[in-house]
């Protein structure tokens, strides 16, 4: 799990695909991919945050 803080998710997950992946270890695994939206969660504000779930598992 990866807390994404603004507006722009893709940018976060391109950050976990190109940077921190390849160093890591793992491999995204064939399940899927979800975020989960709480109380912190603001459509369309610089502040809002949600919580991303990238599926990995070990090379």
């Amino acid at each position: 799990m990866v807390l994404h803080k603004g507006m722009d998710a893709g940018a976060t997950y391109q950050k976990i695909i190109t940077e921190w992946l390849p160093t890591s270890g793992y491999k995204i695994a064939n399940r899927p991919h979800f975020q989960v939206m709480g109380e912190k969660y603001n459509n369309g504000c610089q502040d809002s945050e949600e919580d991303v779930y990238v599926p990995i598992e070990k090379l």
